[in-house]
């Protein structure tokens, strides 16, 4: 309890500098196709704060109506979850912009002291559609050798589909595990109201008994089914010959509250990072037209031909 409670006080104490730095109005950067808008935040952690279609974007930002708090939209980050050291200077910190198209934004975040790393983001867009592609580079610039893994945190519109495929040959009895109450791991979750599998795809539907879930996926994708007839999809790749470094060895975490708010998280490979190296890891979204579900049934087949065809 102590060291936990030294812990959080450490985090605070280190935050403080960039807490003052929110708001001094660093401009956001935009690019666009005419089909789908991208937005980046260059004041608190480099965050997309828009992806959206038609104007409408399937990215949850914060309301007087949440009690959430924290930086919220499409956040990323590097971990290990439980092994990362503060890292303030790039979660709540300001970036700088380094190159700008017409297509294209290159970033990069101050360096993230305790941890000793520097990370650099990219994202392009597809000329003639909704594809966007965002690489995050983790750039070791110590003297030492160093061990980390991209770790994707997008929030998603709340109240949405969240769709996440199941390995057939997990390591998990029924495809997922979900961390239950008091850090415990249920390696057999029961499934609740809103949570069900169905043709090898885990499917939540609204606020779970237990909000987080991970998957040791294989197939690299996560889908996300908005109220509003959107489909958002990220593709990725999988490393099954190398080690994750998530509690469960997981490839894929699910955070889905009791406000509806949903997060979508593709892990990266736990990687050694030699001195003045660096890791890369790439996420592709989609962002489509979908009608949802008033059953919350979704027609998976026809998801599944979509994402096969993207």
């Amino acid at each position: 309890m102590r060291r936990h409670f030294l812990k959080t006080i450490l985090i605070l104490l280190l935050a403080i500098p960039f807490l003052k730095g929110i708001g001094k109005n660093i401009e956001p950067v935009m690019i666009s196709n005419g089909i789908v808008t991208v937005v980046i935040d260059l004041e608190v952690g480099g965050r997309i704060i828009e992806y959206s279609r038609n104007e409408n974007n399937v990215l949850f930002v914060k309301t007087k109506n949440t009690n959430f708090k924290g930086p919220d939209a499409g956040r990323c980050d590097f971990g290990p979850e439980k092994l990362v050291p503060p890292r303030p200077e790039t979660w709540l910190g300001s970036w700088s912009l380094e190159k700008k198209t017409n297509s294209y934004i290159k970033i990069k975040s101050q360096i993230a002291k305790s941890a000793g790393v520097q990370l650099i983001r990219e994202f392009r867009i597809n000329k003639s559609s909704s594809h966007l592609e965002f690489i995050q580079t983790i750039v070791n610039v110590t003297d030492s050798i160093k061990r980390y893994s991209h770790w994707s945190r997008t929030f998603c519109e709340t109240n949405g589909i969240c769709l996440a495929p199941l390995n057939p040959n997990s390591r998990f009895p029924k495809g997922y595990m979900v961390y239950a109450s008091g850090n415990k791991l249920d390696f057999s979750p029961k499934g609740g109201e809103n949570e069900r599998t169905r043709d090898g795809i885990l499917e939540i539907t609204g606020p779970p008994d237990n909000p987080k879930f991970v998957t040791d996926d294989t197939a690299g994708w996560l889908g996300y089914i908005t109220r509003d007839d959107q489909l958002f999809i990220k593709k990725f790749e999988v490393f099954p010959e190398k080690i994750y470094g998530e509690m469960t060895g997981a490839t894929v975490s699910i955070w889905y509250n009791d406000e509806g708010i949903c997060e979508i998280e593709p892990i990266g490979p736990w990687e050694w990072i030699n001195p003045g190296k660096s890791i890369s890891f790439t996420e592709n979204w989609y962002l489509l037209n979908f009608k949802f579900p008033k059953d919350k049934k979704a027609d998976l087949r026809k998801i599944l031909t979509i994402i096969e065809d993207l």
